[in-house]
């Protein structure tokens, strides 16, 4: 399976790594590109990895305060 980012998804993602970068330090910031990262790699092996969101979409959580959501 391939990822294919949507112009939203891309812009909403560096929003948050500026926010979070804001917020905190480096160190985390490359926390969660990780986090990122390694879920999209998951995704890439299981795409229904995620709990059902609503019609086509799914959710997976990446921490406490962040979620990705697919289709």
């Amino acid at each position: 399976m391939t990822i294919i980012w949507s112009d939203k998804s891309v812009l909403t993602y560096f929003d948050v790594l500026d926010f979070i970068l804001f917020l905190w330090n480096e160190k985390i910031e490359r926390n969660f590109i990780t986090i990122v990262a390694e879920s999209i790699i998951q995704l890439e092996k299981n795409p229904y990895l995620g709990k059902p969101y609503s019609k086509n979409i799914r959710k997976i959580i990446l921490h406490k305060n962040a979620s990705m959501f697919y289709e």
